[in-house]
């Protein structure tokens, strides 16, 4: 038998994916590319980098190719 804890939702991005990020206030937008940092379902928040300043954010997934990005959650001393 299987439990219910034990489903869940396949993943539509993996980790080292090259996605499109974008952010959103009621006064801009903002889009570019990013890595996904971790596996996700449609849904998920996971951590994404941003290429051009190493800065991590976090994410929702909206898509297979594509997350909205909140806050950032981690800067990187690599540059």
């Amino acid at each position: 038998p299987i439990r219910e804890g034990e489903l869940t939702t396949p993943a539509v991005i993996k980790k080292g994916a090259v996605i499109a990020m974008r952010y959103r206030t009621p006064f801009m937008e903002i889009s570019t590319m990013g890595e996904a940092q971790e596996d996700g379902s449609v849904g998920d928040y996971i951590r994404v980098r941003n290429p051009d300043s190493n800065k991590i954010v976090r994410a929702r997934i909206v898509s297979p190719q594509e997350v909205v990005a909140g806050s950032v959650i981690q800067y990187s001393d690599h540059q």
